[in-house]
């Protein structure tokens, strides 16, 4: 028996609500995760970028390359959406380090979080583009689970000119 497209379209419209709250969870959640200056990723999960200085061209933007290392002994999950990982871009300003943007944790539409798994002595890519100076970090989520990281793994700094 086929469901009427009525019942079709508003369990559409319920599911993209559900995704809309999870967005809403994970963004309440980086924002808890923002006022903790420490980190509780081992020590043998880092996060680095291929420089520690970049140069921006005129009225334009720099790709930052970030790499998250497994040097465990077990698998790492990183999930975003719509690509992993989920990230928090930091800025270093007035003495502290401030939120500037994310990435990864907002999933509207035709959207899906996906899953990258980063097997022992592997190492993930991601890039992030720049526009403005400053001094940033990345503080990427890992853990299988969209919107609800196991670990937080601040990368080195790096500073865009």
């Amino acid at each position: 028996m086929q469901r009427p497209v009525t019942v079709l379209l508003l369990e559409r419209f319920f599911q993209s609500m559900t995704r809309i709250r999870r967005s809403i969870l994970w963004t309440a959640c980086a924002t808890a995760l923002s006022a903790c200056d420490g980190v509780n990723a081992p020590e043998r999960i880092s996060v680095t970028t291929d420089e520690t200085v970049y140069v921006r061209p005129v009225d334009g933007e720099v790709p930052v390359r970030g790499f998250v290392t497994n040097a465990t002994d077990s698998l790492i999950a990183l999930v975003g959406c719509p690509s992993p990982p989920s990230f928090v871009v930091e800025q270093y300003i007035d003495g502290e380090w401030r939120d500037h943007s994310s990435r990864g944790g907002l999933c509207l539409g035709i959207h899906t979080p996906q899953r990258a798994d980063v097997a022992p002595g592997t190492t993930f890519e991601f890039i992030a583009t720049f526009s403005r100076a400053g001094q940033y970090r990345f503080r990427v989520l890992l853990g299988p689970r969209w919107g609800d990281p196991d670990v937080v793994a601040l990368s080195t700094q790096f500073n865009v000119q």
